[in-house]
Protein backbone atom coordinates (compact mmCIF):
# COMPACT_ATOMS: atom_id res chain seq x y z
CA UNK A 1 0.00 0.00 0.00
CA UNK A 2 1.11 3.55 -1.29
CA UNK A 3 1.15 6.04 1.62
CA UNK A 4 1.72 9.92 -0.03
CA UNK A 5 3.41 13.11 1.98
CA UNK A 6 2.86 16.08 0.69
CA UNK A 7 5.56 18.74 1.39
CA UNK A 8 6.04 21.00 4.40
CA UNK A 9 3.90 24.24 3.51
CA UNK A 10 5.70 26.46 6.15
CA UNK A 11 4.01 28.67 8.96
CA UNK A 12 2.67 31.95 8.82
CA UNK A 13 5.19 33.82 9.89
CA UNK A 14 7.21 32.54 7.10
CA UNK A 15 7.88 34.40 3.96
CA UNK A 16 6.87 32.27 1.26
CA UNK A 17 5.83 33.51 -2.29
CA UNK A 18 3.15 31.49 -4.47
CA UNK A 19 4.55 28.96 -6.94
CA UNK A 20 3.21 31.42 -9.65
CA UNK A 21 5.89 33.70 -8.84
CA UNK A 22 8.14 31.50 -11.12
CA UNK A 23 5.77 31.21 -13.93
CA UNK A 24 5.58 35.47 -13.77
CA UNK A 25 9.72 35.08 -13.84
CA UNK A 26 9.25 32.55 -16.27
CA UNK A 27 7.11 34.62 -18.81
CA UNK A 28 8.43 38.01 -18.27
CA UNK A 29 12.20 36.01 -19.34
CA UNK A 30 10.87 34.40 -22.39
CA UNK A 31 9.27 37.71 -23.46
CA UNK A 32 12.45 39.92 -23.10
CA UNK A 33 13.83 36.29 -25.25
CA UNK A 34 11.41 37.01 -27.95
CA UNK A 35 12.34 40.79 -28.22
CA UNK A 36 15.89 39.97 -28.21
CA UNK A 37 15.32 37.55 -30.53
CA UNK A 38 13.18 40.48 -32.87
CA UNK A 39 16.37 43.07 -32.35
CA UNK A 40 18.87 40.11 -33.57
CA UNK A 41 17.03 39.26 -36.66
CA UNK A 42 16.66 43.39 -37.53
CA UNK A 43 20.43 43.96 -36.72
CA UNK A 44 21.30 41.56 -40.16
CA UNK A 45 19.76 44.43 -41.70
CA UNK A 46 22.90 46.45 -40.09
CA UNK A 47 26.80 46.03 -40.55
CA UNK A 48 27.85 45.08 -37.02
CA UNK A 49 30.90 43.46 -35.96
CA UNK A 50 31.41 39.70 -35.06
CA UNK A 51 31.93 40.49 -31.62
CA UNK A 52 28.70 42.54 -31.59
CA UNK A 53 26.87 39.12 -33.07
CA UNK A 54 28.43 36.78 -30.61
CA UNK A 55 27.49 39.33 -27.73
CA UNK A 56 23.07 38.91 -28.87
CA UNK A 57 23.33 35.21 -29.76
CA UNK A 58 24.73 34.49 -25.91
CA UNK A 59 22.32 37.07 -24.59
CA UNK A 60 19.20 35.32 -26.69
CA UNK A 61 20.69 32.35 -25.15
CA UNK A 62 20.84 33.48 -21.59
CA UNK A 63 17.53 35.19 -21.84
CA UNK A 64 16.20 31.54 -22.85
CA UNK A 65 17.72 29.23 -20.07
CA UNK A 66 16.63 31.48 -17.42
CA UNK A 67 13.10 31.08 -18.55
CA UNK A 68 13.09 27.18 -18.62
CA UNK A 69 15.08 27.31 -15.40
CA UNK A 70 12.24 29.25 -13.49
CA UNK A 71 8.96 27.32 -15.27
CA UNK A 72 10.90 23.94 -14.22
CA UNK A 73 11.86 25.36 -10.68
CA UNK A 74 7.80 26.05 -10.24
CA UNK A 75 7.08 22.37 -11.67
CA UNK A 76 9.32 21.00 -9.39
CA UNK A 77 7.77 22.44 -6.70
CA UNK A 78 4.46 22.54 -7.95
CA UNK A 79 5.26 17.86 -8.34
CA UNK A 80 6.70 17.35 -5.42
CA UNK A 81 5.58 15.11 -2.93
CA UNK A 82 6.83 11.66 -1.39
CA UNK A 83 5.65 8.18 -2.06
CA UNK A 84 6.32 5.38 0.82
CA UNK A 85 5.79 2.33 -1.08
CA UNK A 86 6.02 -1.38 -0.37
CA UNK A 87 9.94 -1.33 -1.68
CA UNK A 88 11.22 2.47 -1.93
CA UNK A 89 10.25 6.18 -1.00
CA UNK A 90 9.52 7.76 -4.18
CA UNK A 91 10.08 11.67 -4.63
CA UNK A 92 7.50 12.89 -7.29
CA UNK A 93 9.56 15.74 -9.33
CA UNK A 94 9.65 17.33 -12.39
CA UNK A 95 10.31 15.84 -15.46
CA UNK A 96 10.95 12.80 -13.17
CA UNK A 97 10.72 10.51 -10.09
CA UNK A 98 13.53 9.66 -7.66
CA UNK A 99 13.38 6.25 -6.39
CA UNK A 100 15.36 5.18 -3.24
CA UNK A 101 15.26 1.64 -2.08
CA UNK A 102 14.57 0.95 1.71
CA UNK A 103 17.22 -2.05 1.36
CA UNK A 104 19.41 0.77 0.50
CA UNK A 105 18.88 3.09 3.18
CA UNK A 106 21.08 3.42 5.87
CA UNK A 107 19.46 5.53 8.45
CA UNK A 108 16.49 7.82 8.39
CA UNK A 109 16.12 10.98 11.12
CA UNK A 110 14.52 14.38 11.49
CA UNK A 111 17.07 16.99 11.98
CA UNK A 112 17.17 18.50 15.47
CA UNK A 113 19.18 21.13 17.47
CA UNK A 114 21.33 23.58 15.94
CA UNK A 115 21.16 23.05 12.21
CA UNK A 116 22.39 25.24 9.10
CA UNK A 117 21.66 24.12 5.86
CA UNK A 118 24.49 26.21 3.00
CA UNK A 119 24.35 25.87 -0.54
CA UNK A 120 27.62 23.78 -1.81
CA UNK A 121 27.61 26.07 -4.85
CA UNK A 122 26.25 29.56 -4.92
CA UNK A 123 24.65 32.16 -3.12
CA UNK A 124 23.63 31.25 0.63
CA UNK A 125 22.64 34.56 2.08
CA UNK A 126 18.02 34.39 2.66
CA UNK A 127 16.81 37.22 1.05
CA UNK A 128 13.24 37.82 0.53
CA UNK A 129 11.35 36.51 -2.45
CA UNK A 130 14.30 34.10 -3.05
CA UNK A 131 14.08 30.29 -3.98
CA UNK A 132 15.20 29.79 -0.22
CA UNK A 133 11.83 31.12 1.29
CA UNK A 134 10.10 28.76 -1.17
CA UNK A 135 11.93 25.52 -1.07
CA UNK A 136 15.59 23.97 -2.07
CA UNK A 137 16.42 21.93 -4.71
CA UNK A 138 19.95 20.46 -5.08
CA UNK A 139 23.08 19.91 -3.11
CA UNK A 140 23.31 21.27 -0.19
CA UNK A 141 25.69 21.38 3.27
CA UNK A 142 23.79 20.70 6.01
CA UNK A 143 25.41 20.92 9.68
CA UNK A 144 28.50 19.24 8.44
CA UNK A 145 27.43 16.78 6.08
CA UNK A 146 28.69 17.60 2.80
CA UNK A 147 26.40 17.02 -0.67
CA UNK A 148 23.31 15.75 0.43
CA UNK A 149 20.67 16.24 -2.26
CA UNK A 150 17.52 18.32 -0.78
CA UNK A 151 14.50 18.12 -2.49
CA UNK A 152 12.61 20.29 0.47
CA UNK A 153 10.15 23.21 1.32
CA UNK A 154 11.87 24.33 4.04
CA UNK A 155 11.30 28.21 5.23
CA UNK A 156 14.57 29.35 6.82
CA UNK A 157 18.51 28.15 6.24
CA UNK A 158 19.01 27.71 9.64
CA UNK A 159 17.22 25.75 12.39
CA UNK A 160 14.22 24.50 10.03
CA UNK A 161 11.56 22.46 10.99
CA UNK A 162 10.85 19.28 10.16
CA UNK A 163 13.86 18.33 7.74
CA UNK A 164 14.77 14.93 7.70
CA UNK A 165 17.75 13.18 6.55
CA UNK A 166 18.20 10.29 4.64
CA UNK A 167 21.72 8.25 4.54
CA UNK A 168 22.33 5.60 1.85
CA UNK A 169 24.63 2.99 2.42
CA UNK A 170 26.45 3.61 -0.55
CA UNK A 171 27.41 7.60 1.02
CA UNK A 172 24.74 9.41 -0.75
CA UNK A 173 22.04 11.61 1.47
CA UNK A 174 19.30 13.28 0.76
CA UNK A 175 16.72 15.75 2.68
CA UNK A 176 12.97 15.98 2.59
CA UNK A 177 10.59 18.01 4.18
CA UNK A 178 7.27 16.31 4.84
CA UNK A 179 4.46 17.92 6.75
CA UNK A 180 3.98 14.75 8.87
CA UNK A 181 7.61 14.40 9.29
CA UNK A 182 7.49 12.08 12.69
CA UNK A 183 4.68 9.89 10.83
CA UNK A 184 6.92 10.06 7.86
CA UNK A 185 9.86 8.87 9.35
CA UNK A 186 8.30 5.83 11.69
CA UNK A 187 6.80 4.57 8.71
CA UNK A 188 9.92 4.48 6.85
CA UNK A 189 11.54 2.92 9.76
CA UNK A 190 9.06 0.30 9.69
CA UNK A 191 9.18 -0.45 5.72
CA UNK A 192 13.05 -0.66 6.21
CA UNK A 193 12.52 -3.35 9.14
CA UNK A 194 9.78 -5.15 7.29
CA UNK A 195 12.56 -5.10 4.18
CA UNK A 196 15.47 -6.39 6.21
CA UNK A 197 13.41 -8.84 7.98
CA UNK A 198 12.69 -10.49 4.66
CA UNK A 199 15.93 -10.66 2.89
CA UNK A 200 16.82 -12.14 6.19
CA UNK A 201 14.64 -14.88 5.51
CA UNK A 202 15.06 -15.47 2.05
CA UNK A 203 19.17 -15.58 2.62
Amino acid sequence: MESIFLPYKGESSEKRPELKLFWWRSLTFFILYLIATIVFFNLRNYHISILQWFVTAVLKIALLIISVYHFSLGMMFKKLQYKIADDALEISLFPFDLKIPFSEIEEVKEASGETEIKRVYGYNKEVPQLIHYVGQIGMFKVSGIWKVFMYTTLGSLKNPAGLIIIKRKDGRNYGVSPASPQEFVKLIQEKIEIVTNKNGVVA
